[in-house]
C-alpha cells in the first residue's frame, strides 16, 4: 500500500507544493502580524509623546493667561497713578 501512495504523483509532487505554499502563507501572515504589532507600539509611543506635548502647551497657555491678567491689572493701576501726575505735572 505504501508503494502505491509513494508512486502517486499527487503525494510526490502536488502535496509537497501545496504544503510549501500553505506554510509560506502562514509564515508571511505571521510576519505581517508581527510588523503590525510593532507599528502599533510605535504609533502608541508617538501618541503618548503628542499627549505630553499637548499637556505642556495647555499648562503654558494657562500660565500666559494668568500673566496677561496680571499685566492688564498693572496697566490699569499705572494709568490711574499716572493720570493725576500728568494733569498736575
Amino acid at each position: 500500500m505504501w508503494q502505491a501512495v509513494s508512486g502517486n504523483p499527487f503525494f510526490t509532487v502536488a502535496l509537497p507544493i501545496i504544503m510549501a505554499m500553505f506554510l509560506n502563507g502562514w509564515w508571511q501572515n505571521k510576519r505581517i502580524d508581527d510588523l503590525k504589532d510593532a507599528m502599533n507600539h510605535r504609533f502608541d509611543a508617538v501618541d503618548k509623546r503628542f499627549d505630553a506635548v499637548d499637556k505642556r502647551l495647555d499648562q503654558t497657555d494657562r500660565r500666559l493667561e494668568r500673566i496677561e491678567t496680571k499685566l492688564d491689572s498693572h496697566t490699569e493701576r499705572n494709568a490711574k497713578l499716572e493720570g493725576p501726575a500728568l494733569v498736575h505735572g
